[in-house]
Formats: C-alpha cells, structure tokens, sequence
C-alpha cells in the first residue's frame, strides 16, 4: 500500500491469508498503522519510506495499491510480478463538494489525476459515487482536518464550519486497476 497513512485501508486489506506493506513517509502515520495493526491483529506491515523509492525487491508484489496519493509508475512497475495488478484511488471531480460549498466561494469540480500510468494496461475503471451526512463538530472538524483543504484554507473559510452541526456531501471516487505485462 503505497502511501498508507495511518493504515486505515491497509489494516483492512490484511486480513486472513493476505499479507500487506503498508509504506509511507510520516514516520507518525506509520506509528499510528503499526498500532492499529497490533490491536486489530492484522497481517500488515510497515516502513517509514518513499513510494518512488519502495523498500521491496524487484517483481515481488501481486498487487500494489495507491489511494490518495502521488503514482509513480515507473517503481510501482519495477516492485510487481508479471502480471501484477495497481489499483489506483483518487477523487472524482465531486468528492467533498458539500464541505467546499461551505468553504468557500467559488467551489470547484477536482480535476481528474494527472499521473495514471502510460505503460501498463488498464483493465478497469469505475467511478464509486454517493452521499454522506456527517453529523457534529468534532466529526465535520475531523473529515476536514483528514483533506488537503485543511491546509489551504484560510481562518477565516475554516471558521465557517463552527456554524454548522450537520454536513451532507458527496463521496466521489474514481478507481482505476491496471495490469503489468512483460
């Protein structure tokens, strides 16, 4: 699991007969995994480490994932077997609209990724797509503090959140699988 955070889907995907690295460079987020790991006794493990620099040997992965987070193929190539599958997540133009019409403004549609690989075959795409409420400060703060807004967002648009006890938005996801060959 290529930038894994804090593990939340690494831990889940461990589980039974499946064993997962999780890799990320915040050496918090990967504290924070490697305990969850412990307490839900998953078969995950993790490394303080770069995703354009996987601290895994050539061709031993059946599957690499990267959620949310920058793909460089030419690594994520070189750590897959033959026939190893990516699956790639990243939001679609609506993810979190609810919470950016709060926000700010103008809000805008996210653009589409920019970095899908060249090389390898895509052999599936699907767009996961639905809404959610979040009820709450303490979880509206939460979602926020968990997106890139939060870190480029002004005092001023974050303070708007403090208004509001309930936030309905979306959940728009576009999930791409592609296929090693040769």
């Amino acid at each position: 699991d290529a930038g894994c955070g804090e593990g939340y889907y690494t831990n889940r995907m461990a589980k039974e007969d499946c064993a997962v690295l999780g890799v990320d460079l915040s050496r918090a987020g990967i504290d924070a995994a490697a305990k969850q790991a412990k307490q839900q006794q998953t078969n995950a493990a993790f490394a303080v480490g770069s995703i354009f620099s996987l601290p895994v040997g050539d061709a031993t992965c059946d599957v690499v994932t990267n959620l949310f987070a920058p793909c460089c193929e030419s690594e994520f190539s070189r750590v897959l077997k033959k026939d190893g599958y990516l699956i790639l997540v990243g939001a679609g133009e609506r993810h979190l609209m609810g919470l950016k019409k709060v926000l700010y403004e103008n809000p805008y549609l996210n653009p589409g990724r920019a970095d899908l690989p060249t090389k390898m075959k895509e052999i599936d795409r699907r767009r996961l797509s639905y809404t959610v409420t979040v009820e709450g400060k303490e979880a509206i703060e939460a979602l926020f503090s968990m997106t890139p807004y939060y870190w480029r967002t002004s005092e001023a648009d974050h303070a708007k959140l403090n208004c509001i006890q309930s936030l309905q938005t979306e959940l728009d996801f576009d999930i791409f699988t592609y296929k090693k060959g040769d």
